[in-house]
């Protein structure tokens, strides 16, 4: 048997007896079990180790109320369109709306960045208006724990104008009508902790 798929097996046998559990969050980033390193809270998406040729796990959801959809290329390889939350299309940060058809403005913003292996679990996404969603993206805000906008005070040294994110600080986002979707606590202190002040530094 080969090394890539021993070592799926011996990971397989090592979680086995704790599937179907609920797990402490410091089991997932320390699982001290040999051969996991840690274990990413986020589950929605693929997942394929460094070490290996072929993914480890691939999890969805069989409900949900995102509309995402999957294309497939000629050449096997796929993409998906990650759609904002279905039906309301809540924005999270300034709640400005336009709607029209399949015109949307909004986007679907990933709290840890694809760049950074972040998933396409929603708890990993918000939906913001484009022009916020390059702001967060920039660090110019974050969100606390509290789901509480944090405004980095160099923004307003900025030259702005017609500029209404500027106005949000310390306001509470919009957060979907299911708690099982919040933002992911995990996310979101990476976002503070990696992406914060960004645009400032340069």
């Amino acid at each position: 048997m080969d090394a890539d798929r021993t070592r799926r097996r011996q990971i397989f046998a090592a979680l086995s007896p704790r599937f179907g559990k609920l797990l402490p969050p410091a089991f997932l980033k320390n699982p001290g079990l040999a051969g996991v390193e840690r274990l990413h809270p986020l589950t929605e998406g693929i997942h394929k180790p460094a070490w290996s040729n072929y993914a480890l796990s691939i999890t969805t959801m069989l409900k949900s109320q995102y509309h995402d959809q999957t294309y497939f290329n000629p050449d096997g390889t796929w993409w998906m369109h990650y759609s904002p939350k279905a039906g309301s299309l809540d924005i999270a940060v300034n709640r400005q709306k336009f709607v029209y058809s399949d015109a949307v403005e909004a986007d679907a913003a990933h709290i840890i960045g694809k760049g950074e292996r972040g998933t396409d679990d929603p708890r990993n996404g918000l939906a913001l208006s484009k022009s916020v969603h390059w702001a967060f993206d920039q660090g110019i805000f974050t969100i606390s724990d509290q789901y509480e906008i944090i405004l980095h005070p160099e923004a307003r040294r900025a030259s702005s104008q017609a500029f209404p994110l500027l106005e949000t600080d310390r306001k509470r986002i919009t957060l979907p009508t299911d708690p099982a979707y919040y933002p992911h606590q995990e996310a979101l202190a990476w976002h503070r902790e990696e992406r914060f002040g960004r645009f400032a530094k340069g």
